[in-house]
């Protein structure tokens, strides 16, 4: 009721002011006069019944807030419907009517500050007369942002601070979709940025606040520490530096010196007070990234646009810009922060980075020889500087930068220069320079930088099909996959055992060498054309087995690694998933050479049943001893049956040549799938018993079963004479030895009674 008494009371100022405009009952001056009447009228009546009543009122704080928005409402009628009074004036009146409004709130309490700053946002979007003059409404946001920070000095709330940042942001979003020059919107977030700093706490110098607080970064994230003052800036600075990165963006090529306000403000902020210092990678990531997209803007989404000249020309100044600000800056703040790492990193890194985005934007991002000169160049003086300074007393941090930033600055050179696969190479060989340099500086950032590399070799390997179309013309599957495989393996060789990377590295290593294998079986199948745009029963049995040996080594990783264990369990389960649904549906179903036509050759055993029928009974296998629960189980089952029918499909090869359905079975193929599933039940009889498995041993005595009537109603249902007699005496030899052995094994496995008083057993 109070808060919708209020807004009432300003809207029927607003719509009293809309109805005269409509009907013509009075004159511009008039209207605008009467409206103001009629709002110091209503504070005059607020503040007169808050001094009889002597304590806060809700509702007088409403009345109180209802008249500032007329206020508002008519001085900006009197400007934009009237033009009565100059810009200046009005805009000096609404600067009184916010200090006043904001002043009165501490008279009437919060409710009258959440009115009035929401009136002084709201009402020019209410009074809009469609002149679209977006510049007169960021200054008067400016003012109305300045008013309410000033309140923040007397009654501070969680919630005034959350409404000021709305405002303030949401008048420059507006401003997105107008045609203001997008280095208006950079000079009113780097202004709006200063006043959230300066005025709440009058440090117009920004040099006094939280001098020495200094919070680790998840801290920010505390719930105690939300709203401290130093964690509230540096989430109100991140705002506003993303919004400027996204101005940056959607914008041509913007003026220098609008582009480095902001950054020289926060490197100024940093300098005086070190709790700030977590923001500065953010805005220089944020500025570097505008200015990439803005270079790389797309015209009607087909072609990257051309820069003419002139924007070249502005594109090498922001580039300039990024550098001169943020290089010269971070030294500058080496000196009295305590993370020299941190400030080095930034002041190596942004020359590389600078370089970079000019290569990406200026060039087509083919073979220059040039620009990778230039950044070797540069990676060689980071190297100099490091070399000289080991002799000084120098942090490591420092050094560790320098050869970072020298390792980043030759590996891009090397993607200027070298394509396609030679490129996925030179990538995997930075980690092995990566983690010796782990070895020798125990910083935390590099662990990450070998798994970024890692993680960007695996995934141009893996998804090569439809990333990259690598040439036929060299064996790049064993000099590219094997290669890395091969770096990953020496990284790992020469890391510590006790280091949490080496898992990281071994299981990588194990990819990449499931990748080899698979890349080069397609290889010497399909004569160097791995990518062959068919799906064979061939191309089924190569899925089936990539994603089989692939989920596995995840499983081994889900079990080796510190971290994201559920992470690799889960695509460990999809990729078996994937390998077995091929395997029953593709290659049992749909692409069994039983019935689909395909080229087996004619030599036993090893030829492409093997890879599509006899490597499940491997990936099964492992997979039994690397899943748990239910999983293991039918990993076990799977097995056993992958193991059944690969035998099977092998002997009807044998004897056949070529697989058919249609074949006709003769006795000696009959008797062999006898003899080979007998053989089959006895081991795995033996397994069972020797190993304590009761499924497997339960699976075995039902395969017997099976054999044995096989033998009676179609083996020996034609046999005559003497031959049915050796026949069925050689059946019952057997099984008579069978049974005898399982009786012996079954006793050797029990355990010796325990021996009783008086020497009885």
């Amino acid at each position: 009721m109070v808060w919708l008494g209020g807004v009432s009371v300003g809207l029927s100022g607003i719509f009293l002011v809309r109805y005269s405009i409509e009907a013509g009952l009075l004159g511009p001056t008039t209207r605008i006069a009467l409206a103001i009447l009629f709002g110091l009228a209503f504070h005059g009546v607020a503040l007169w019944k808050r001094r009889q009543l002597d304590q806060y009122n809700d509702v007088l704080a409403a009345l109180a807030g209802g008249a500032s928005i007329i206020l508002y409402a008519a001085l900006l009628a009197a400007l934009h419907l009237y033009q009565l009074w100059p810009a200046g004036l009005v805009f000096s009146l609404l600067l009184v009517v916010s200090l006043v409004t904001m002043g009165l709130s501490l008279i009437h309490g919060p409710v009258l500050a959440t009115l009035g700053m929401l009136g002084g946002y709201v009402v020019p979007i209410l009074v809009d007369t469609g002149s679209q003059n977006m510049l007169g409404a960021l200054i008067y946001s400016l003012v109305i942002t300045g008013s309410s920070l000033a309140l923040l000095r007397y009654v501070y709330r969680h919630w005034l601070w959350l409404g000021i940042m709305a405002g303030a942001a949401g008048w420059w979003a507006l401003s997105l979709t107008s045609s203001v020059g997008h280095s208006i919107q950079l000079v009113y977030l780097a202004l709006v940025a200063y006043g959230f700093l300066a005025i709440p706490d009058s440090d117009w110098r920004l040099v006094n606040s939280q001098a020495d607080e200094e919070p680790p970064l998840m801290a920010c994230c505390h719930q105690n520490m939300f709203f401290s003052s130093l964690t509230r800036n540096v989430y109100t600075l991140a705002t506003f530096v993303a919004a400027s990165g996204l101005s940056i963006a959607v914008s041509e090529p913007s003026p220098v010196i609008a582009l480095s306000i902001l950054p020289a403000l926060i490197l100024w902020i940093c300098r005086h007070n070190p709790g700030f210092s977590l923001i500065a990678w953010p805005t220089f990531a944020a500025t570097a990234i505008g200015i990439l997209l803005c270079a790389l803007s797309l015209d009607i989404g087909v072609h990257v646009r051309q820069l003419s000249a002139s924007e070249a020309s502005q594109f090498a100044g922001a580039l300039a810009v990024l550098v001169g600000l943020f290089s010269p800056g971070a030294l500058w703040n080496i000196k009295v922060s305590k993370h020299k790492g941190y400030w080095s990193s930034l002041a190596f890194l942004a020359p590389v980075t600078a370089l970079s985005i000019a290569y990406i934007a200026l060039t087509d991002m083919d073979t220059h020889w040039q620009w990778a000169a230039a950044m070797l160049l540069l990676g060689a003086g980071y190297l100099s500087i490091a070399n000289r300074q080991a002799s000084k007393e120098v942090p490591v941090s420092v050094t560790a930068a320098l050869v970072i930033s020298a390792h980043l600055a030759y590996s891009l050179a090397a993607v200027m220069v070298l394509r396609e696969a030679t490129l996925t190479l030179a990538l995997a060989l930075q980690v092995v320079t990566l983690s010796r340099l782990h070895q020798r500086f125990t910083l935390p950032v590099l662990p990450y930088l070998v798994k970024i590399v890692l993680g960007v070799v695996i995934v141009r390997l893996t998804m090569n099909p439809w990333l990259l179309s690598y040439p036929t013309d060299f064996h790049w599957s064993l000099w590219v996959c094997g290669g890395s495989a091969l770096v990953v393996w020496v990284a790992a060789y020469f890391t510590r055992p006790e280091d949490p990377l080496r898992p990281w590295l071994q299981g990588a290593g194990l990819h990449l060498l499931a990748l080899t294998l698979i890349y080069e079986t397609r290889y010497q199948l399909y004569d160097g054309d791995i990518f062959r745009h068919t799906y064979s029963y061939l191309e089924a049995a190569l899925n089936m087995a990539a994603w089989g040996l692939i989920g596995n080594v995840y499983l081994y990783r889900a079990r080796a690694a510190q971290h994201f264990q559920n992470y690799y369990r889960v695509c460990a389960h999809l990729l078996l998933a994937a390998a077995a649904l091929t395997y029953a549906g593709a290659l049992l179903l749909f692409k069994n050479p039983l019935w689909e036509p395909a080229a087996i050759a004619s030599t036993p055993i090893f030829n492409s049943l093997l890879l599509a029928y006899g490597l499940p009974v491997a990936l099964a296998a492992i997979s039994y001893f690397l899943l748990e629960g239910r999983l293991r189980k039918i990993a076990g089952a799977t097995t056993g049956a992958a193991l059944l029918y690969f035998v099977s499909i092998e002997i009807h090869h044998l004897w056949q040549g070529q697989l058919s359905i249609n074949n006709v079975i003769s006795d000696g193929e009959h008797y062999t799938y006898s003899m080979a599933w007998l053989l089959l039940a006895v081991a795995g009889t033996i397994a069972g018993i020797r190993f304590q498995t009761q499924p497997l041993y339960k699976a075995a005595m039902l395969l017997l079963m099976l054999v044995i009537a096989n033998i009676f109603l179609f083996d020996m249902s034609d046999v005559t004479g003497l031959w049915r007699v050796a026949s069925f005496m050689g059946l019952g030899l057997c099984l008579l030895g069978l049974a005898y052995i399982h009786q012996i094994i079954r006793k050797g496995l029990q355990p010796a009674p325990a021996r009783l008083e008086g020497g009885v057993e």
